[in-house]
């Protein structure tokens, strides 16, 4: 009782400090009403605005139905120009989570969870807005309550009673608040289990990473999974270098996007569009092309070449055994040997596979085998037949160009498999074949792919130092930019502006203006950019892994400036 005697005692005189200052305050009331107002009309204004151009931009506001590569049957129906408002309350979960995915699922249930909750809240408000408003007035205050303030807690005084009830609320609040958290887990337990069981590549696919050189062809490495999980391996593929390819088919791209502008000007405007080639090499003088037939001609060399890089690239992959499937008998036995792990486990009727048949048009199915002396190197003759095949691509297309990286995506059958996988330690050397979840490959953050570990580590450790250097001093730099507002304070921070400012006296409205801008730019696009690259060098293969990174140590700044603000 004492506690909350005090609680109360504070926000009381707190309260009769505000509205005895000598400076007039505006009522509680008329803040509330200016604030639905202002606030209130902006919202009806976008809300019409929006009504009105949904329609007639469906490529912007419903990507779903007009982009083909994203076509669902749930956006097909457009519910109309109002009917939409009260119709998407009505979606089935489970047609939601078939066309939408389980992200989009889980986001709407956290709105619902805020909007409940709120709920709670002013529901808790019938009964105690009463109970405030019955307090006894203070004889010693002399100024009148304002309507809303005499309905708040700070109309109640010190060890009142009345005070009970704001322990019960909170309490009902927080329990209530417990107990939907609790059935969020329950229905995230349920439909998370049923996502990672469904038929998609991430599912069944493990990124390898740390192969050693013996493995670090798709025979091999399959060969070797081949003995662990019979019949339920579907493929393996090896990470190659191919920093050369990837700048012609970068380069290829912005053929395309200049050729399809091109096209479309020419759609437009009935005119063939020109522009100034580069400077020919016969007469040294720029001359004016038509851009459509340039265009096309360079995308026909690039796609050329293209072909020729990815055929010979294919082969040095393949090697001299082609697309045949190493088996054991290809493999040279070496004195060193994984220990006998038993796994011994006849996969069960429930457990999933990918859609995958033998040959005989039956379900894969099988057992993961006992593994003991599992051999480590692939025989000689492979070795020198992929290095000389290697050598060759060396000499067409660049020195390191096509080469295997000591990282891999496997593929396999049953979801067994794959958990058995990632639990298992393959390799007698520390962090040599490590396995991890792989990404969906469209999530796949390719320049981490295949990273030797030391770089890796190195990579990491550089990442943490330099945000936790940024995290230090980006206080500094955003004080320094919030004083820009403040012309006294930049005078006294900055001597020689003095002069300036005084001689330039547009320059102190100048500052004032631009402080809020750049604290926006510095704390949005300059900070996100940064802790993006320093994200980037922490050896994340997912493009998910790598943005809640980022987020993360967003966050860490935010709360770091903030607390910063207080000393």
């Amino acid at each position: 009782m004492e506690e909350t005697g005090d609680v109360s005692g504070f926000v009381h005189q707190r309260y009769l400090e505000e509205n005895n200052d000598e400076v007039p305050k505006t009522p509680t009331s008329q803040v509330v009403e200016d604030t639905f107002l202002v606030y209130g009309s902006i919202f009806a204004i976008l809300f019409l605005i929006f009504l009105i151009v949904r329609p007639r931009y469906p490529r912007a506001y419903n990507v779903r139905n007009t982009v083909p590569e994203l076509n669902c049957e749930l956006a097909k129906d457009t519910l109309g120009s109002l009917r939409w408002i009260y119709r998407v309350f009505f979606i089935p979960e489970d047609e939601m989570l078939q066309n939408c995915g389980l992200d989009t699922v889980i986001y709407l249930r956290f709105m619902r969870y805020g909007f409940l909750v709120a709920l709670m809240g002013i529901l808790n408000s019938i009964y105690l807005m009463p109970i405030y408003g019955t307090s006894p007035t203070d004889p010693t205050a002399s100024l009148d309550i304002d309507g809303l303030d005499k309905i708040s807690l700070g109309n109640v005084p010190e060890n009142d009673n009345r005070v009970y009830a704001t322990v019960i609320a909170a309490y009902i609040f927080f329990g209530y608040a417990m107990f939907l958290l609790l059935k969020e887990f329950n229905w995230f337990t349920k439909y998370r289990h049923e996502f990672l069981s469904r038929a998609q590549p991430d599912n069944y696919t493990v990124f390898v990473d740390g192969i050693p050189p013996e493995y670090r062809t798709d025979e091999s490495l399959l060969a070797y999974f081949h003995e662990v999980y019979p019949d339920d391996v579907s493929e393996a593929r090896v990470a190659l270098n191919l920093s050369k390819l990837e700048g012609h088919v970068a380069k290829r791209a912005k053929i395309v996007t200049k050729l399809e502008h091109a096209i479309n000007v020419l759609n437009a405007t009935g005119q063939r569009p020109t522009h100034i080639a580069n400077k020919s090499s016969r007469c040294g003088k720029s001359e004016e092309v038509d851009s459509i037939e340039t265009y096309t001609e360079q995308l026909r060399e690039y796609n050329e070449q293209i072909s020729r890089m990815i055929t010979v690239v294919e082969e040095s992959a393949n090697g001299p055994t082609g697309n045949q499937v190493a088996s054991s008998s290809n493999i040279a036995p070496e004195n060193r040997s994984v220990e006998s792990v038993s796994v011994n486990s006849n996969i069960e009727d429930g457990d999933k596979k990918m859609p995958a048949t033998s040959e005989g048009g039956e379900e894969k199915k099988g057992t993961i085998a006992s593994l003991s002396n599992v051999p480590l190197n692939i025989s000689t003759g492979i070795t020198e037949g992929l290095t000389a095949v290697t050598h060759a691509t060396k000499t067409l297309i660049g020195s390191e160009e096509g080469t295997p990286k000591g990282a891999a995506f496997v593929t396999f059958a049953s979801l067994r498999a794959r958990a058995s996988a990632l639990q298992m330690l393959h390799h007698e050397k520390p962090f040599a074949m490590t396995i991890r979840e792989a990404p969906l490959p469209k999530d796949i953050f390719w320049p981490n792919v295949g990273l030797p570990h030391t770089k890796q580590q190195l990579s990491w450790l550089a990442g943490f130092s330099l945000t936790t250097v940024l995290c230090i001093f980006w206080a500094v730099v955003v004080t320094f930019i919030a004083s820009l507002a403040s012309v006294e304070t930049l005078k006294q921070e900055i001597p020689f502006l003095r002069r300036w400012i005084e001689s330039v006296p547009f320059l102190q409205d100048l500052f004032a203006q631009l402080a809020p801008l750049l604290l926006v730019i510095a704390n949005g696009p300059i900070l996100s950019f940064l802790l993006m690259k320093f994200s980037a060098m922490e050896g994340w293969i997912s493009v998910g892994k790598l943005n809640i990174s980022l987020f993360t140590k967003l966050c860490i700044f935010n709360v770091s400036v903030a607390s910063s603000s207080f000393f």
